[in-house]
């Protein structure tokens, strides 16, 4: 099997004509339908997981366009860095309520940068008292955060095997690939 970095590779030596538009291409069309699916689930499960508070997450997670050079055909979703710890959540110093997530808090207390990270949201919880912010989130490096699985749960190996089947059929051609995400 190969990798998926593997796989964009050989989505080149499909023997599409080169002089097709990208519009018109069948392995583009796959790709954006599948990944403007992938970028709308994971929208869904933040909604559904009621982590939409500011809507930055949200609104961030996009695709980039899809550049064809060569045999190499290159595309990503894009999204904030924090994005992994809302996906994964992040244990606690103590007496946490993750003890799955491969992140953990280091200290108890909240850095001035971490409370600041976290204003717009305690006052879209309708806390806007500073002290209260910094002890709530003192608990909450403390406790830790569950995680929500928006990426994990939806960029499943299954999904992107479904891709694979998808543009095998869209060229008539077999692929075959194995990712890690």
């Amino acid at each position: 099997m190969a990798t998926l970095e593997e796989f964009k590779e050989r989505l080149g030596d499909l023997g599409l004509d080169p002089s097709q538009t990208q519009s018109d291409n069948p392995i583009s069309k796959t790709l954006e339908d599948f990944l403007n699916t992938l970028v709308s689930d994971m929208r869904q499960k933040l909604d559904d997981k009621g982590k939409t508070d500011s809507g930055a997450l949200r609104q961030e997670i996009t695709v980039t366009p899809i550049r064809v050079e060569g045999a190499t055909w290159s595309v990503e979703i894009t999204m904030p860095d924090y994005a992994k710890f809302v996906d994964q959540g992040v244990q606690g110093t103590t007496n946490s309520i993750n003890s799955t997530s491969p992140f953990r808090f280091k200290f108890s207390k909240p850095s001035k940068k971490h409370i600041k990270a976290m204003s717009n949201w305690w006052r879209g919880k309708g806390i806007s008292s500073l002290s209260h912010q910094y002890a709530l989130t003192t608990i909450l490096k403390k406790r830790g955060t569950r995680p929500t699985n928006f990426i994990t749960d939806v960029a499943t190996l299954d999904k992107w095997q479904q891709l694979a089947r998808n543009i095998e059929k869209a060229v008539g051609k077999s692929i075959s690939f194995s990712t890690t995400i």
